[in-house]
């Protein structure tokens, strides 16, 4: 049985129970929608792996991974998303048991816990981009040491802040200040 029959016949029964209706459907891909929320339920083939995206009407949808799944439910629903040999049939059974356990504080109108889960996602985002953007400066302030550019290096290293660096990165510092004063 194709993926989005699968999903459409095991899955949709239950969320029209919480007033959503399916509003796009590819072999891979079943989009349902309600009110207030938008579900997305799609496989992806080269990757081998299932993904459920929840999001409000009119805002991102975000992932729910094993981790969401653990953290703001307690579902325990981690190897369906991350082992290979999991079939589709597996994944679909265990949403079905996900929707039937959670599904009306997943799925209610105050949405308060997509409020907390999407908090959530947004400061792990955010907390990755800083570490992203700081590794970038490193690797900038890096090479300016490399090139003798101390200007270039003390610069970087203070977007970053010299106290929270190695202590490699500390002497390195103080003597590209050394030197820039030196050279002034």
């Amino acid at each position: 049985m194709e993926f989005n029959v699968l999903i459409i016949t095991k899955l949709f029964p239950i969320l029209q129970e919480y007033g959503f209706e399916v509003v796009d459907e590819f072999n891979n891909y079943v989009k349902f929608e309600s009110d207030n929320l938008v579900v997305v339920i799609c496989r992806d083939v080269r990757e081998n792996s299932n993904l459920f995206s929840l999001g409000r009407i009119g805002s991102n949808r975000f992932f729910i991974d094993g981790n969401i799944m653990k953290k703001f439910f307690n579902f325990d629903f981690e190897k369906v998303f991350i082992i290979p040999e999991r079939s589709i049939k597996d994944f679909v059974e265990n949403m079905l048991v996900f929707f039937k356990q959670k599904g009306e504080v997943l799925f209610n109108e105050k949405c308060e816990i997509l409020l907390d889960i999407e908090n959530s996602v947004k400061q792990q985002s955010k907390k990755y981009t800083s570490i992203l953007l700081m590794e970038q400066t490193m690797d900038v302030a890096s090479r300016a040491w490399e090139a003798k550019d101390y200007l270039a290096f003390i610069d970087n290293i203070d977007k970053i802040g010299v106290n929270i660096l190695p202590i490699s990165y500390q002497l390195k510092y103080k003597l590209a200040k050394e030197k820039f004063i030196k050279n002034k």
